[in-house]
């Protein structure tokens, strides 16, 4: 028997949930982050779950690079163990073939390079891509890419995972 796929609430009823439960909802929709949690509750209310999002998009933009690096950070790292992941980020890492030793090797590896270069987790919207095909992503991104720019586009990644997501989990009314 499968797990039955979570859904939101409507989003009049996620405008007047308490801080916990409201983080929870949004859960759904972008990884664990206190911070990210605290400044849309504070945001409260969205007119839709699209609107949710966009304002997302707005408030990091205004973060301090500390907070926007905490909330990068709340995703998991490419190939983690299963385990380690949220039900969704499972289910959009699991795409493609099963990656054979030596791919789970080189992403453990670049995910090493990247935080040490970089200084946080890389970030990517797999969107149905193997994990074979973020390799050249992730090598791409170590070679060229600065720190602030790279902040910048995981974020957008974010916001594209989490815009893929509400597609999939969001109530009717609020998916797109």
């Amino acid at each position: 028997m499968s797990t039955p796929t979570p859904t939101l609430p409507p989003i009049a009823v996620l405008n007047t949930l308490p801080l916990p439960e409201f983080a929870s909802a949004i859960h759904l929709l972008f990884e664990t982050s206190p911070r990210l949690d605290a400044a849309l509750a504070a945001a409260r209310p969205f007119t839709s779950y699209p609107a949710l999002i966009d304002a997302t998009a707005d408030i990091l933009t205004h973060l301090s690079d500390a907070d926007r690096v905490d909330i990068v950070n709340a995703h998991p790292r490419i190939g983690a163990p299963k385990t380690t992941l949220s039900s969704l980020s499972a289910t959009e890492q699991s795409h493609g073939p099963a990656p054979d030793a030596t791919i789970h090797a080189r992403l453990s590896e670049l995910n090493k390079q990247y935080e040490d270069n970089i200084g946080f987790r890389f970030v990517v919207f797999v969107n149905g891509r193997g994990r074979g095909e973020i390799v050249p992503v992730m090598e791409r991104c170590i070679e060229g890419g600065s720190r602030e720019g790279e902040l910048e586009r995981g974020l957008r990644e974010m916001i594209g995972i989490a815009r893929d997501r509400l597609a999939r989990v969001g109530p009717v009314e609020g998916r797109i």
